[in-house]
């Protein structure tokens, strides 16, 4: 039942949601779509790992070697190395957010002479702590994914 329909809605809600409709319809500019276009790009973890020519023939190594291992399907060992990789990549970039952090820090640290420095310097430590746990939190939701696929695959009963 649409709300145009449902009799409980009061005239001033439905308009209320109309307007709030209005307002939210995403970007509007060709620079704002843009901007909305690249967001699942941003660390580039989103992207197909086996595209990656860097990565692809460790996973190829990797898929071959539990193919044997496991007693299990070209398909299976791939999409296990394959998550395995991916799982890998996301660490790795929040083990280079963490180091650009202290990296941040350290350069400020190592250049203190006085106490006024040194109050400044501790909020640049708490700034740059502060940007790596934000950074950190958003690596989290690829981290979770990424591991969510490696335990399916795992449980799957046809790869053992």
């Amino acid at each position: 039942m649409s709300e145009e329909t449902d009799p409980d809605v009061s005239s001033r809600r439905r308009l209320a949601n109309q307007r709030n409709a209005r307002k939210s319809t995403g970007p509007r500019t060709r620079a704002g779509k843009t901007r909305a276009s690249r967001n699942a790009l941003r660390h580039g973890l989103n992207a197909a790992i086996v595209d990656d020519p860097t990565v692809s023939d460790g996973i190829w190594r990797a898929a071959a070697f539990l193919q044997q291992q496991l007693r299990s399907g070209t398909a299976e060992a791939g999409a296990l190395a394959e998550a395995c990789a991916q799982l890998a990549r996301v660490r790795r970039a929040k083990l280079a957010c963490l180091e650009a952090a202290l990296e941040k820090s350290g350069r400020t640290s190592a250049n203190m002479s006085d106490r006024a420095e040194a109050t400044s310097v501790d909020r640049i430590h708490a700034e740059a702590l502060l940007e790596a746990a934000e950074e950190l939190l958003k690596l989290d939701q690829y981290e979770r994914k990424a591991r969510s696929r490696q335990r399916r695959l795992l449980e799957n009963p046809g790869i053992w």
